[in-house]
């Protein structure tokens, strides 16, 4: 039962455009370039991050996202690179991802940079059709009737470019972005099936303020939407020394929209090293069959000039 109830719940959400089509992180502050373009090059030197998360644990077929990314700046063309790789799983259905991504940087003074970035991606989806139930289906002697026009009765399997955009503006407090994915809102079709990717418009705002010689207070938020629906994470973090974190996180804005509570830590391990880890407690009506949900990221930054430029001194932020 909870399977069919996840399935049905599942397939509802991404086929019918309620905002899981661009996969959930808690740890969003740790890896801007994961959701904007135009981050690509602003860590000031060759960056990689690394994602795992395993949501609602407990719950068969629950989402499973790993995200890996590199990036970094070219400084005689005052621009950055970098690449993606994803790998999503809900249920019955699996998306592989992989893109590239350009940014252009444009100095403001006063350690203030203004970068506007695109990326491409090339996605492969497969939606294993067979193992789906629906309450209106016909199941008896191996036979799968779905009775449902939407829903294959075997393996889809399709693939399809998509386009994203962004604007990022980065100053040592302050820290704001704008991007949009799916910009295209491209088709996935096999036969007579036809899946459409929804438009995921996503905006960022952080800030750093310290308190006293040694703390920083950090606090974000990212608010997402496909124009219909919006899901909003509200985050503070609070650091010791640029090399201990601790906070909390909130999903959600109203009663229908409340997801999560959220608890994170981070250590920087070394000079290059850094280990976030985020644990979820579901407070929507699935927390009844799940036990949370595990996030780890993981980041290094070379921390090393490239070219002939030198690298700019370390802000201890959210971001490293």
């Amino acid at each position: 039962m909870k399977k069919i109830y996840f399935l049905l719940l599942g397939m509802g959400l991404v086929f019918f455009a309620h905002g899981q089509q661009w996969p959930q992180y808690s740890l969003y502050s740790w890896n801007p370039f994961g959701f904007n373009p135009a981050y690509a090059g602003l860590d000031g030197s060759l960056s990689f991050t690394g994602a795992f998360r395993k949501q609602w644990v407990g719950l068969e077929g629950s989402p499973l996202s790993q995200q890996a990314n590199v990036h970094m700046p070219v400084n005689f063309l005052h621009s950055g690179f970098g690449l993606y790789l994803s790998n999503d799983q809900v249920g019955a259905e699996h998306t592989l991802g992989v893109g590239v991504a350009y940014s252009y940087q444009l100095e403001l003074g006063g350690d203030a940079v203004l970068s506007a970035g695109v990326n491409g991606q090339w996605l492969q989806y497969t939606l294993e059709g067979d193992r789906l139930r629906t309450p209106q289906g016909s199941y008896e002697g191996g036979a799968i009737d779905h009775n449902d026009a939407v829903l294959p009765e075997s393996r889809f399997n399709a693939s399809t470019s998509t386009l994203g955009a962004g604007l990022y503006f980065q100053h040592p407090r302050i820290s704001l972005g704008l991007s949009v994915q799916n910009a295209l809102s491209p088709s996935l079709s096999q036969n007579d099936v036809i899946f459409t990717l929804d438009r995921a418009f996503l905006a960022y705002a952080g800030t750093r303020v310290d308190i006293g010689r040694h703390w920083q207070w950090q606090p974000s938020i990212l608010a997402k939407t496909n124009s219909r629906q919006w899901q909003v994470d509200w985050t503070t973090i609070f650091g010791y020394d640029g090399n201990f974190f601790g906070g909390f996180s909130f999903r959600g804005y109203d009663r229908l929209s409340i997801d999560a509570a959220v608890v994170l830590a981070g250590v920087r391990l070394n000079e290059k090293f850094f280990l976030g880890y985020a644990y979820d407690f579901s407070i929507s009506s699935l927390r009844r069959v799940n036990d949370g949900s595990h996030e780890i990221v993981l980041r290094y930054n070379l921390r090393k000039a490239i070219g002939k430029e030198r690298i700019p001194p370390i802000i201890y932020s959210p971001r490293f």
